[in-house]
């Protein structure tokens, strides 16, 4: 068998067919046996794969790699983001131009917040995913552009020299708001001007109210009115607790609520609270008499607790304890009453089934309440009932409340969390 000789012609022939497939017809077509044609592309080092980098492609990436954003480039020829960069590599690009210019980055802070992130990249000129990642890298987002260069100039200009409420609500943000911005762009809060207006104001009213409260009214802190107070060399502030109200605080700890007894001191709570704590002061433990005694197992299942109350002079839990000690049960109710109870409760006011079914109103309403009874057709909230529900929230049991108000306790417990925006818990 003689061996095929490679002519030039027959070897440009196998190079530009070879990749395209069809070696068998190649073969024939060359007049060569097919193992001589696979040992002939061997020692050619062909391959049947074209080469995705053509000149075109190359051209193109050299041409745009250092001035358009990679992943757009990589959509623009077609490849993954690694091949792009692994071809540049092997070519010797580097990314020589930024991309994002100061003219760009000042695009992007201005529109971010006026349009979405595609419109963005096409105005730009990058992609979406690189508009996100500066974005957060000079930390922008859609919530943090509330504070506009006109906000922070404004902020700048007049944070020491307007009153903080006024300014807030000229920026239309909160005043927590305004001075966390405030103290992000380095701004200090200077210490008062003690004119001599302002110093005989002080003389006369530092003795006057809390430190608390004059503070509010100068417009500074408690440590510089009263470092103010001692520079200009005013007398120290006399003592809120005199032997008076120390007295007025110990006869009335137990008959009073704490918030009454500040109330009417007109001092702080968080002052009644730590002298009471200075003092070890503890409510006095109240002693029934025969008399109480006798009252309370008379009349414990007619009387509703306010009114025991009000006949004993005696808080609830108080009564309540007495109560257990002594064995004082409600009347077990009967599966008659029960019936009657659940027929009745749509069509006869509590009284009247109080009175028909021989017991007291809160013995109604707390049944009721245990077997998820409720009045239909509740009207709307009055000006009345809400000042009621933010007197007795804390002072009347939660069965009690939902007698009352002819309510459900989430509906009343949600109605005194808007009144308050505290959202208190039901006692009890």
């Amino acid at each position: 068998m003689t061996q095929f000789k490679w002519s030039q012609e027959s070897i440009d022939l196998l190079v530009a067919e070879y990749p395209k497939g069809n070696h068998v017809q190649l073969a024939e077509q060359l007049g060569c046996p097919y193992s001589a044609m696979k040992r002939k592309v061997w020692k050619l080092k062909l391959s049947i794969y074209v080469s995705f980098w053509t000149p075109d492609k190359i051209n193109h990436l050299l041409d745009n790699y250092s001035t358009t954003d990679h992943l757009v480039l990589a959509e623009q020829l077609g490849c993954t983001l690694k091949a792009l960069k692994n071809r540049a590599g092997k070519i010797g690009l580097t990314r020589k131009i930024q991309f994002w210019t100061s003219e760009k980055t000042e695009v992007l802070r201005a529109e971010y917040n006026k349009f979405e992130h595609e419109a963005l990249a096409l105005r730009i000129g990058c992609s979406v995913e690189a508009i996100r990642r500066k974005a957060y890298a000079i930390g922008i987002s859609r919530r943090q552009l509330f504070w506009t260069v006109e906000k922070k100039r404004l902020l700048r200009r007049k944070y020491n020299k307007w009153d903080d409420e006024k300014l807030a609500v000229d920026l239309g943000c909160s005043l927590r708001a305004m001075k966390n911005k405030a103290s992000q762009l380095g701004l200090i809060v200077r210490s008062p001007v003690w004119t001599s207006e302002r110093l005989e104001l002080l003389r006369n009213r530092y003795n006057q109210g809390t430190l608390d409260s004059l503070a509010d009214e100068f417009g500074c802190s408690k440590t510089s009115l009263m470092s103010a107070a001692t520079r200009y060399g005013l007398p120290p502030r006399r003592n809120v607790w005199t032997q008076e109200r120390i007295s007025f605080l110990g006869e009335n700890l137990g008959l009073l609520t704490r918030v009454e007894i500040a109330e009417k001191l007109n001092i702080p709570l968080k002052a009644v609270n730590n002298k009471i704590h200075r003092l070890q002061l503890v409510p006095p433990v109240k002693i029934w008499n025969d008399e109480q005694t006798e009252f309370l197992k008379a009349n414990y299942n007619r009387l509703e607790i306010l009114e025991l109350k009000q006949q004993l002079q005696l808080p609830a839990d108080s009564i309540y304890a007495k109560a257990a000690s002594l064995g004082l049960t409600v009347r077990q109710w009967s599966e008659q009453e029960l019936v009657l109870l659940i027929r009745n409760y749509q069509v006869m006011s509590n009284p009247e089934l109080a009175k028909m079914l021989g017991r007291s109103l809160p013995s109604i309403t707390k049944k009721a309440y245990k077997l998820g009874l409720l009045k239909e057709n509740v009207k709307s909230w009055t000006v009345a009932q809400e000042q009621y529900l933010l007197e007795c929230f804390h002072e009347l049991p939660k069965w009690e409340l939902v007698a009352v108000f002819n309510r459900s306790a989430k509906a009343i417990e949600n109605k005194y969390y808007k009144l308050t925006a505290k959202g208190a818990q039901f006692k009890g």
